[in-house]
């Protein structure tokens, strides 16, 4: 986590350093769709260009959140409300000169797992380049375009063996620490019902509830 946008212009400098010295180092660089519309582009050109070899994970969430849920070019209107020309992101990353594109979505974790293994394998074949994984789906804040959550919030079970890995690896901030407890839990409140928690604790502890959030 260095700098806003600078994910794409890192990864082809470090490729470049790791292949002068004979290293097959893998790289994964990311970033934001809306920051990809508005800087990342040249860089990725530049990357191609270049012949660097890494996998770009591009954060699709079809909105600009983190300054207030402005539209993105891909959205078929402006600003304003008024109608405006899509332009979808796979375009612009083929446009870019990437042929090695895959979408996927992130809530689902082995999937996202398997595409960026792929995408390494595919990086650093015979002809590999930049490989480009779009990791897809809305944001859980934007009123327009929310889904429904998959799952009822989940529970934090007696297999939990304070590891803490979901509070200080995953960082999810719908979990909490209970320092009577020696536990995590879920702070409900804020649990949007991804699931993805489940899939994370590497000693089973979190698990789903039988029933289903509305």
């Amino acid at each position: 986590m260095l700098d806003m946008g600078s994910g794409i212009t890192l990864a082809s400098g470090m490729y470049q350093a790791f292949h002068m010295d004979g290293l097959d180092q893998p790289i994964i660089a990311t970033m934001g769709d809306s920051t990809f519309y508005h800087s990342g582009t040249a860089a990725l050109i530049n990357a191609v260009h270049n012949r660097a070899r890494f996998v770009l994970v591009i954060l699709d969430n079809q909105v600009t959140a983190m300054t207030g849920m402005q539209s993105t070019p891909a959205w078929d209107q402006r600003a304003d409300g008024s109608p405006g020309t899509p332009i979808p992101l796979e375009r612009l990353v083929a446009g870019c000169g990437v042929d090695s594109l895959e979408v996927c979505d992130p809530y689902d974790l082995k999937g996202m797992v398997q595409a960026l293994k792929r995408a390494w394998e595919r990086a650093r074949g015979d002809g590999g380049g930049v490989a480009v994984v779009i990791a897809r789906h809305p944001c859980v804040l934007h009123r327009g375009k929310r889904t429904k959550a998959r799952m009822a919030p989940p529970l934090i079970t007696e297999k939990c063996k304070a590891c803490r890995h979901c509070i200080q690896a995953f960082e999810c901030p719908a979990l909490g620490w209970d320092e009577a407890a020696g536990r995590a839990f879920v702070v409900e409140s804020l649990c949007v019902g991804c699931g993805v928690c489940v899939l994370v604790c590497p000693r089973g502890a979190i698990r789903e509830r039988e029933e289903v959030r509305s």
